[in-house]
């Protein structure tokens, strides 16, 4: 299967604030780009992917936190069934109560694990697993937001925010679509609300490949005014490596900055406080697409035993040959 995306043409637009025709075409015309990232990962209904995750969180104080996480995710649409499992090492809880920054905090491990199956969902957590409801789960019969998805990855670049900024579009009040060589750029404004400020607004922008339509970047940037001054300041930015597998792009490899506010004030936006940094690099290995998957991970049983866990996850039992040499 082939994907044609919505938008045939590359359109150079200007920018307009406002509320005319003109503008309403453009909001449409970018937001079609988005729109169609997430078509051509639903196109996908079937897939298995193992992906190695790396967060650093650097505060000003001087402490250095740590995620380092192996998981794998058996997605299917089709027979109605989930499961992600993950090893996951962390000091990031523990190094942040700490009260001496130059405290060190060692690594601790644990499986993590989502399965959703015969209308159930169930959580691996601690050892133990349970059946839990969210409230995300009675609206549809499938999981969706706050679940592990790697074929969305490049919406945002995260793998927690992507359904997050598809909600967004409906609220973006100005959009372009601007055609540049090799590339098309793509942004979209959405408004704010806060006390701390007057007309805040994020901005949503994607640099798109012209030839594959594929993502090289995103960036999310939250302008505020104060004292009759605009203040941008960057939240959020994603460079994206792509790999063909049966005529579809999927992400390869991701690197991600965060950069953590404690607030939205007045002392952030004038630079007078540095927020915290946390890089993420995510490396995909993609074990198939549109196939049939197996039977038996996608059962409790599966998840009580941590030597199946273990094999499900780590490269060097799974032969995730990507992830191996990191």
């Amino acid at each position: 299967m082939v994907f044609v995306p919505r938008i045939l043409c590359w359109l150079v637009l200007p920018a307009t604030i406002g509320w005319g025709q003109a503008d309403l075409q453009q909001i449409a015309d970018a937001r079609s780009y988005i729109e169609s990232i997430n078509d051509r990962a639903e196109a996908i209904t079937r897939y298995d992917a193992a992906a190695r995750r790396e967060t650093m969180m650097l505060f000003p104080d001087g402490r250095l936190l740590e995620e380092r996480s192996v998981e794998r995710v058996m997605f299917d649409a089709e027979g109605n069934r989930y499961l992600w499992i993950a090893r996951k090492s962390q000091n990031l809880k523990r190094a942040y109560e700490a009260k001496d920054p130059a405290a060190d905090v060692p690594l601790t491990t644990q499986y993590l694990a989502i399965l959703y199956v015969n209308g159930q969902r169930y959580e691996l957590d601690g050892g133990k697993v349970s059946r839990r409801m969210r409230e995300s789960d009675k609206s549809s019969s499938f999981p969706g937001e706050g679940n592990v998805d790697f074929r969305k990855l490049g919406i945002g670049g995260s793998v927690s925010e992507n359904e997050i900024l598809l909600k967004l579009l409906a609220s973006a009040n100005s959009g372009d679509v601007i055609g540049k060589g090799n590339r098309v750029e793509v942004q979209l404004a959405t408004p704010e609300v806060t006390p701390y400020s007057d007309k805040p607004f994020t901005e949503l922008q994607w640099r798109f490949d012209a030839e594959t339509t594929t993502v090289r970047s995103f960036q999310r940037i939250y302008h505020a005014f104060w004292r009759d001054k605009l203040y941008p300041s960057i939240q959020a930015r994603a460079r994206f490596q792509w790999q063909r597998i049966d005529e579809h792009d999927v992400p390869r490899t991701v690197l991600v900055e965060n950069r953590l506010y404690r607030t939205h004030g007045p002392e952030n936006l004038t630079g007078e406080v540095e927020p915290n940094y946390a890089p993420t690099t995510i490396d995909c290995h993609w074990f198939s697409l549109n196939q049939p998957l197996p039977d038996q991970p996608f059962s409790v049983d599966f998840l009580s035993d941590e030597k199946n866990l273990q094999s499900f996850v780590d490269p060097e039992f799974n032969g995730a040959i990507r992830l191996m040499d990191r």
